[in-house]
């Protein structure tokens, strides 16, 4: 859409394209922040959660019982406990720590000793420990 200006004669001519921009001004003073405002109104308030887990000292839900394995074979000796914060399972052998080498804790708390030697036999201890204490099991290995 063009303007129509009125020239001096008085005749309306079409208007001029428009001009450049000017140069911009300098930025305003900034002011200091004023109060924080009112505080809303309190939310609904939520469902009542689950009650958290009891601290308990670990307990033995499943013992390990004594197996006896031929040379060669896999010996598979398993220990479950219970217990919160969740207990630390370790085995040993011989009230000593496991032997480099073949014993291996597989998934869960199993102790897995593969191909089994003369040298395997032994009395194998399944033990838990938590900060409120520990829970103790001997099953044996020949």
């Amino acid at each position: 859409m063009s303007h129509l200006a009125r020239s001096r004669t008085g005749k309306h001519r079409p208007q001029g394209p428009p001009g450049q921009m000017g140069i911009k001004g300098d930025p305003g003073v900034p002011k200091d922040i004023g109060p924080p405002g009112p505080r809303g109104p309190q939310g609904v308030k939520g469902q009542k959660g689950e009650q958290g887990k009891s601290l308990s000292a670990p307990r033995l839900i499943e013992a390990p019982v004594g197996v006896t394995v031929n040379q060669g074979q896999t010996a598979v000796l398993k220990c479950s406990v219970d217990g919160h914060p969740s207990p630390k399972l370790t085995w040993s052998k011989n009230n000593s720590s496991l032997p480099v080498g073949h014993h291996m804790i597989g998934r869960g708390t199993a102790l897995i000793i593969k191909n089994a030697k003369p040298g395997d036999a032994g009395v194998y201890s399944c033990s838990a420990q938590n900060l409120l204490g520990g829970s103790n099991t001997t099953p044996q290995c020949h």
